[in-house]
């Protein structure tokens, strides 16, 4: 059989894949490739001198955070080196009501490892996070964005990372989904986070958490709003009990 190469690009938000691929194999064979933020699951099979190509739609993940403009002059530091794992798109509405979508490319920097935006108004702005296959947040996802001021963790994320969003200084409020069953890994998520006042994590099961070397939720001292069912349950898991006092249901509205 002689060789059959396609070439396929696929342009997903903040990257584009661009790959040629000798398609000689045995016919009727079924491969795949690809998987990940830039590359979505492919897969293809030859037969009958034949080339059919199957891209594998991808499933999105919004995770949904607020910050605080507060000049027009200056960036406001967004991430680090490292930050934005796993992710496809960035939008973020600002308060007029305009969405922006950004890649690192318009980010400034500051001659270190900080990554910055100019916005062009001040006040609560609300960013957008789009993850392509994704069910976790990795390690440095949205780390030392000083002024992330609440993050929102959908039921589809399985699993939050170390340092995920370490040094978030500004950081008050976190929601973590019914899905999230693992938090931390060597570290906390939530490094350096020193001012978190409210928690509402819906998960029925306490979410295994992986650091024996500081508490989950680092030296902020949060209300902890859990299922009225898990209250019980969350009181005395490893990780959580630290945090009885702090433990009531999610109220009712």
């Amino acid at each position: 059989m002689s060789p059959i190469f396609i070439n396929i690009i696929i342009n997903h938000g903040l990257y584009k894949w661009n790959t040629s691929r000798d398609l000689t194999h045995t016919p009727s064979t079924r491969h795949s490739w690809g998987g990940g933020m830039e590359r979505p699951n492919v897969s293809y099979c030859v037969g009958d001198n034949e080339v059919h190509y199957n891209p594998i739609l991808p499933t999105e993940t919004r995770v949904v955070g607020t910050f605080n403009v507060t000049s027009t002059s200056q960036p406001t530091w967004m991430t680090y080196t490292g930050g934005w794992n796993n992710v496809s798109k960035v939008e973020i509405t600002k308060p007029s009501g305009t969405t922006i979508e950004l890649t690192f490319s318009d980010l400034t920097t500051d001659d270190g490892d900080g990554y910055g935006y100019t916005f062009d108004e001040t006040g609560v702005h609300t960013i957008y996070y789009t993850l392509i296959n994704q069910t976790f947040i990795g390690f440095d996802f949205a780390q030392s964005f000083y002024s992330l001021a609440s993050i929102t963790i959908p039921n589809s994320v399985t699993s939050i990372d170390g340092d995920a969003f370490g040094s978030c200084s500004g950081l008050t409020t976190v929601t973590i989904g019914t899905g999230v069953t693992t938090l931390g890994s060597s570290v906390t998520p939530f490094m350096m986070c020193n001012n978190i006042v409210n928690v509402t994590i819906k998960a029925t099961t306490p979410p295994t958490y992986g650091s024996t070397y500081e508490s989950i939720f680092y030296s902020s001292h949060p209300h902890i709003y859990v299922p009225a069912d898990s209250v019980a349950a969350y009181k005395a898991a490893s990780g959580w009990s630290t945090y009885a006092n702090d433990i009531e249901a999610i109220p009712t509205t």
